[in-house]
């Protein structure tokens, strides 16, 4: 029995000297995502949302495609993208559509933005028509070439009650 700790080190030893070879740069801690800065955009979305939708736009003519116009002229595509959140079309008012956070993951080779929609609880007053609640926000292009582009997202639930 004493000889199955020596046989299995040895046994082991010729792959942990190849375990730095395998696993490179994966060996190191990930690393932390960085919050990208945004500013949300008022404009016409016009038929654009009616179902849920999550899109990141990367040029005018993606942007002209969805809304059925130009971009307004703050958006320079040239140096920045334009995230578009739609929760689709809800019963009533009260619902607030956002872009809580944007970020670079995978050492800068991924974006991950997350969406959230407010909605009221049944104690709130809300107006009662359908709504289409969405937000627009522009962001600066990443320095790096992206492989992945991921959408989260959150709900959150009013509590109107005193």
């Amino acid at each position: 029995m004493r000889h199955l700790p020596l046989l299995a080190a040895a046994a082991l030893a010729p792959l942990a000297s190849l375990a730095p070879v395998a696993m490179g740069l994966d060996d190191q801690e990930p690393a932390k995502p960085q919050l990208i800065p945004f500013e949300e955009l008022c404009d016409d979305i016009g038929n654009a949302g009616r179902e849920e939708t999550r899109a990141l736009l990367t040029s005018a003519e993606d942007y002209a495609a969805m809304f059925a116009h130009e971009p307004p002229a703050e958006v320079d595509f040239s140096a920045e993208w334009v995230v578009f959140y739609s929760a689709g079309l809800k019963p009533t008012g009260g619902h607030e559509a956002g872009v809580s956070a944007i970020e670079l993951t995978e050492a800068g080779r991924g974006l991950r933005i997350t969406t959230r929609l407010l909605s009221p609880g049944k104690a709130c007053e809300v107006m009662q028509h359908p709504s289409k609640p969405y937000v627009l926000a522009k962001l600066p292009i990443p320095a790096r070439a992206l492989q992945v582009v991921r959408f989260a997202h959150v709900d959150v639930q009013l509590d109107c009650t005193d």
